[in-house]
């Protein structure tokens, strides 16, 4: 078996395209290193694997299996899978963007009360669904789902991290060494996960609901004695009296206390069936649709989506109603349209005498002009209009009359139109 490689700073990997700059953590599933990938010119986070998975040629195909699935997931709220790299001294790690900023189990234990209040949670919730949503979607499930894997970068964005990685590498060291470990980490793993059987979306249900339990009451949901009967076959306090035991104060909605124990029911028809639920039952919904689908949902749709008015940020009258077309994926629709910024629509009456005093000067005006162009001297009727292929000779006053006649008449004719297209429109 092979040994652990002492890492140092500074230390070149991948015929010097790695730099690595320190170490960001350590476990029993490895160390994650932040390098500089010289290369692309930008931070990453290597994640090196222990020894076990190292020597194991079944551990590392398994894993690269999972890497290449975890590398199609591209979200804002997932980390993203860059590559498995393997050198032929043994050296494997895997390649991931870097996240800089805590975990929320770092965030949680720098509180003085050791609870993070719901206030801060609700938005980062709300992508912690969408990003669950859209990778269950792609049928990839997490399977170790905590507070360590959810980390919040310098823009206050959730990243979720480890997608099916931890997974794979715990249940490849629980085959190849005595270590006897689950696909999982034990509090916050879900019955079935417990027993072993096939993931499922559902785990990563209850996985959320024991991750918001500790995050909201500061202790899991079963914390001793013996954790795993108690995960099969006891259900947890409630979340007030949790609180109320340990003489915690924070502040936690009902309708969000009640979705945290839904999440933790023993069977998976009791939970809610999809991250999108879990989001839709606390308000914390996120509209995360793709241009197409966005397309589908407001243009292919044969059924009409019922118009709900939203209330304006800024008191005026260009709020825009919003249309929910669905619960997963809302759509806005645009304000209706004003003749013009700072002009109010006219009545009826107005807009009649509009027409008409419109009509009647231009009209006058058209008639001054062609009186003008009739008493024109004899003298100056004779024109010439010339072009590249063309050549036009007017040559008798009956001819140039005949001209402003059919001229004046196209131009009443535009006008008449012109009219009749104001009148419509504002009618």
């Amino acid at each position: 078996m092979s040994e652990a490689i002492p890492w140092q700073p500074q230390q070149t990997l991948a015929r010097g395209r790695f730099v690595l700059v320190n170490r960001l953590g350590r476990g029993g599933m490895g160390e994650v290193w932040l390098a500089s990938d010289e290369r692309l010119r930008e931070p990453v986070a290597l994640k090196f694997l222990p020894p076990e998975i190292r020597g194991d040629p079944g551990a590392l195909d398994d894993l690269r299996r999972e890497t290449a699935r975890c590398h199609k997931l591209s979200h804002p709220n997932i980390v993203r899978i860059h590559d498995l790299h393997e050198d032929a001294d043994g050296t494997a790690f895997i390649v991931m963007e870097y996240v800089d900023g805590p975990t929320l189990a770092a965030l949680r234990l720098k509180q003085r009360s050791r609870v993070l209040s719901w206030d801060y949670l609700r938005p980062l919730v709300g992508q912690l669904c969408a990003a669950l949503e859209y990778a269950h979607g792609e049928k990839v499930i997490h399977r170790d789902l905590k507070p360590a894997n959810l980390m919040v970068d310098s823009r206050g964005r959730l990243k979720l991290a480890d997608f099916g990685i931890a997974a794979v590498v715990s249940d490849s060291m629980s085959r190849v060494s005595v270590h006897h470990l689950t696909s999982g980490t034990l509090p916050y793993m879900s019955p079935q996960q417990v027993r072993g059987q096939r993931p499922q979306a559902a785990d990563d249900i209850y996985a959320l609901g024991a991750t918001l339990y500790e995050l909201l009451t500061g202790s899991l949901p079963f914390y001793s004695g013996d954790i795993t009967h108690q995960v099969l076959h006891e259900a947890p306090e409630p979340v007030d009296e949790r609180l109320a035991v340990l003489e915690i104060e924070n502040s936690v909605p009902l309708e969000v206390s009640a979705m945290v124990m839904a999440c933790l029911a023993k069977e998976p028809g009791q939970r809610p069936q999809s991250a999108g639920a879990v989001a839709g039952r606390v308000g914390v919904l996120e509209s995360r649709a793709s241009p197409y689908e966005a397309l589908e949902k407001s243009v292919f749709s044969n059924t009409e989506a019922t118009s709900v008015a939203a209330p304006p940020s800024k008191p005026g009258p260009l709020a825009a109603p919003v249309s929910r077309g669905t619960d997963r994926f809302p759509r806005v629709e645009k304000a209706p349209r004003k003749p013009g910024l700072g002009h109010e629509i006219p009545s009826r009456d107005e807009a009649w005498w509009s027409v008409v005093v419109s009509t009647t000067l231009g009209y006058l005006f058209f008639l001054t002009l062609f009186v003008g162009w009739i008493t024109w001297p004899k003298e100056d009727v004779v024109r010439y209009w010339e072009s590249n292929w063309t050549k036009l000779q007017l040559e008798t006053a009956g001819q140039l009359w005949l001209w402003k006649v059919v001229l004046s008449l196209w131009l009443l004719f535009i006008l008449l139109v012109t009219a009749r297209r104001f009148w419509r429109r504002w009618k």
